[in-house]
């Protein structure tokens, strides 16, 4: 036998080691029938969606070389991306996740008082959530996230006092002042003056955050002023009232003090004469139950006046709508006026309803046509270009609503702070549908006795301000 040559040994050595190597580059490779190979790795590809993804592993069939999957990217939208909800909350509420059917996702709450019910899947899916009540007169707001997105849930307050009218006169020539409310100092100019600023009427009374209220209650015509006082040692809130007829003074026993409730249980101020002696009641209205606590004046406040009418989420009213000298009890939600008079004993067996209105729209009340009866209305919200409109349904034409008979006057532009200011500035015993500019102080009223072309103006007060006469019941 012939020797075998060196160099071939080692030319065949180096081959074998060069295809060792490339097939340990390679990976395991197993033949198959038809030449086919078998790649057994595993390869790790990812899902991305902002913070959250997906990591799959995949077994691939290839043809020679393994090949690398590219990278999956997962985006997602929400429809739709916010609401806005009333106080009482409430469940069931809803929005749609949108996304490819190969991404997961999770919904998460931000906020305490927002619960998910159902909130994760894989691709399209709904978010089912539930907003708790709101008893605070604060609105606030949460939010949910699903992934890089994010769901805006903005919930109201309920009112921080209930919505009446009254002329708020304190220098008894019946016609309404303009003044506001700052952290505790009360700022008045009067008619008598022409409401100039040279004259002006201040009070120190209350304090930041407290909230301000003003009647007659001590029925000598002249406008009183007030606060509430928050509850502490287990006591209930108080009104501190300072009464016309021993000038406002607040030395030791002058001052009026009457029970107020607990507002942490939702229970609102709300002052009107409602037993008919001329006085204001400081009454209160429980918004968790519905129920109305009206001690009357006629009593020394030893008294009370009792009903359950209304709802959390309500905006609670006051108003003679029966013309008895005696203030009527409501409530106004999303457009609904329920009202319960007086005549019948705030029965609930005889309401008396009216449509006008909707969601989220601004209540007003007031006698806008001199008959000594509640007239009801509401801001209709700006659009294509034109102002708010007040939108008024007057009791001397029976409430209707058809074409010609409600009252619409010019209310200004939210958007730049115009707030309703109703009263009877001109004294023609109809109430004059008025707005204040809350970012520049000025007041801008329409007379009902020139049929709404002339106008009084004036500037006082300013931004965070509460105005007098306060017609939406601001905290």
């Amino acid at each position: 036998m012939k020797a075998t040559p060196l160099r071939v040994i080692i030319v065949l050595t180096c081959l074998a080691a060069l295809a060792a190597a490339f097939i340990h580059l390679s990976g395991r490779v197993q033949a198959q029938d038809g030449g086919e190979k078998q790649d057994s790795r595993q390869l790790s590809t990812t899902d991305t969606a902002g913070s959250q993804g997906t990591t799959r592993r995949l077994s691939r069939r290839q043809r020679g070389s393994a090949e690398v999957s590219p990278k999956v990217t997962c985006t997602f939208t929400l429809t739709p991306t916010s609401l806005s909800i009333g106080p009482a909350g409430g469940s069931n509420n809803t929005f749609m996740v949108n996304t490819s059917n190969t991404c997961n996702w999770t919904a998460m709450s931000n906020a305490g008082w927002i619960t998910i019910d159902s909130g994760a899947g894989i691709g399209n899916g709904t978010v089912t959530f539930t907003v708790a009540q709101n008893i605070s007169t604060h609105s606030r707001t949460g939010t949910i996230t699903v992934a890089d997105q994010t769901f805006t849930v903005t919930q109201a307050g309920i009112p921080a006092v209930g919505l009446t009218y009254f002329k708020m006169d304190f220098d008894s020539d019946n016609k309404t002042e303009i003044g506001y409310y700052r952290n505790g100092l009360w700022a008045f100019l009067k008619s008598t003056t022409g409401y100039s600023t040279n004259s002006p009427q201040f009070f120190s009374w209350g304090d930041t955050g407290l909230q301000p209220v003003v009647g007659d209650f001590d029925g000598d015509t002249k406008a009183d002023i007030g606060y509430l006082v928050p509850p502490t040692g287990g006591q209930s809130a108080s009104y501190a009232i300072l009464l016309s007829s021993r000038g406002y003074s607040f030395a030791s026993g002058q001052p009026l003090f009457v029970p107020a409730g607990f507002p942490s249980i939702g229970d609102t101020p709300i002052v009107a004469d409602f037993d008919g002696d001329g006085k204001s009641d400081p009454a209160i209205w429980r918004a968790t139950q519905g129920i109305w606590i009206i001690p009357t004046s006629s009593s020394n406040f030893t008294q009370f006046l009792f009903a359950q009418w209304g709802q959390l989420g309500d905006v609670p009213l006051a108003g003679d709508f029966d013309m008895d000298g005696k203030a009527d009890l409501g409530f106004y939600r999303d457009g609904l006026w329920g009202i319960l008079k007086s005549t019948t004993g705030y029965s609930t067996n005889s309401p008396q309803f009216f449509s006008w209105g909707g969601a989220g729209l601004q209540p007003v009340i007031g006698d806008f046509d001199g008959d000594s009866k509640a007239d009801i209305g509401y801001l209709v919200p700006p659009s294509s270009g034109q102002s708010a409109t007040y939108a008024i349904l007057l009791s001397s034409r029976n409430y209707s609503f058809a074409s010609g008979q409600p009252l619409f006057v010019p209310a200004g532009f939210p958007s730049i702070g115009d707030t309703p200011v109703v009263g009877d500035y001109d004294g023609d015993g109809k109430y004059d549908p008025a707005i204040w500019r809350a970012t520049q102080g000025v007041w801008i009223i329409p007379t009902s006795s020139s049929n709404y072309t002339s106008f009084i103006f004036q500037q006082w007060g300013g931004p965070g301000d509460i105005a007098f006469p306060n017609t939406t019941g601001r905290h």
